[in-house]
């Protein structure tokens, strides 16, 4: 196997060398997701308003996506550049489970916020830090231990790549290539979508007898507006994955089970190359730009640096020519000086 490329024909092979205009988007992904997930990991290690057993989850999605960056999509470029066979084998295989660990973390993240919405009592009960810890082992136990599965029948050697199944080895990978679309592809997303519109009838129908019983401000609905909101950003996050990994897993079906490649042209196989692997860092954009605490928690942090030292410089431009500091100056550097503290 080279690569992912065995799994598409009409792309033209290039050289086995570094080609900045094919490759160079590998670096710049591997560099963004690094900084993007690392800077995540952070936020909540040093912020005790997002250590939150809720917040673990997302955190363990970041870890895997970290790692994605870090070694999988590295693996990728060398198997992309230098006949390494076992790079190949390892670079599949990491996809493998990134691919599975993203899936299962959106779905068990999807589900508590789901539990949260329509039975906010078991949420209560569940919602602890040693069950998230447990819930996280679990998913980290899973996503390791699907890709090697097919190791029994395709073992990671240097002739690997080269080498051809026999009839009861390509049936094994056939039955496995199924059964991984299956349990880690189209049920999860049957699930998630079962769950988006179960919520979406349960919320319009408690919105509606909110607004028959009370009025003026509500708490509880800006509860179950704030919750269908969220659930709805990890909707679009697994969406976003449908897309970007259909045309990687729909080349695995048919060169798995019809035994021949898909027909893509080059601009379509590069397009989907580069979605399929800038899910790691589309993911913690996306919770950090839209789901509340996260986006609070960076934007206080915006706002105080921008203070701290944007307030020197109106504290500088409010001195008088002899060295005085006018009253305005003094309020201004006072007010700063509050809101920052505050902060």
């Amino acid at each position: 196997m080279d690569g992912n490329n065995t799994f598409f024909s009409n792309y033209s092979m290039p050289e086995m060398k570094f080609v900045a205009s094919l490759h160079v988007h590998y670096v710049i992904l591997c560099i963004l997701i690094v900084l993007m997930n690392a800077f995540v990991i952070l936020l909540f290690s040093f912020n005790k308003n997002l250590r939150k057993p809720i917040n673990f989850l997302l955190v363990s999605l970041s870890v895997s996506d970290l790692l994605f960056g870090l070694i999988g999509l590295p693996l990728v470029l060398v198997c992309s550049t230098r006949p390494i066979c076992l790079a190949c084998v390892f670079s599949y295989t990491f996809i493998m489970f990134t691919s599975t660990s993203t899936v299962l973390h959106i779905l068990v993240i999807s589900y508590e916020r789901y539990i949260k919405i329509l039975y906010p009592f078991k949420m209560q009960q569940i919602g602890r830090a040693s069950f998230e810890q447990a819930l996280v082992a679990c998913l980290w136990f899973v996503s390791i231990s699907v890709p090697p599965i097919q190791f029994f029948w395709w073992p990671p050697t240097e002739t690997s790549c080269a080498a051809v199944l026999s009839d009861e080895a390509a049936k094994k990978e056939r039955i496995y290539t199924i059964s991984v679309m299956v349990i880690f592809g189209a049920l999860p997303l049957l699930f998630l979508l079962y769950a988006d519109i179960s919520v979406f009838f349960v919320v319009r129908r408690q919105l509606d007898g909110i607004d028959k019983t009370s009025v003026g401000p509500r708490d509880s609905q800006r509860r179950l507006l704030k919750e269908t909101r969220v659930l709805a950003l990890f909707a679009v996050m697994m969406l976003y994955f449908v897309i970007s990994w259909s045309l990687y897993y729909a080349a695995i079906i048919a060169h798995s089970i019809l035994q021949k490649p898909l027909l893509v042209p080059d601009w379509l196989y590069l397009l989907a190359e580069v979605l399929r692997c800038s899910t790691p860092l589309v993911n913690p954009v996306l919770y950090v730009l839209f789901k509340h605490d996260f986006r609070r928690v960076v934007w206080l942090g915006v706002r105080r640096i921008w203070r701290k030292y944007g307030g020197l410089q109106k504290g500088s431009s409010g001195q008088s020519t002899n060295g005085v500091r006018t009253a305005e100056g003094q309020t201004d550097s006072r007010n700063v000086t509050e809101k920052t503290v505050f902060l």
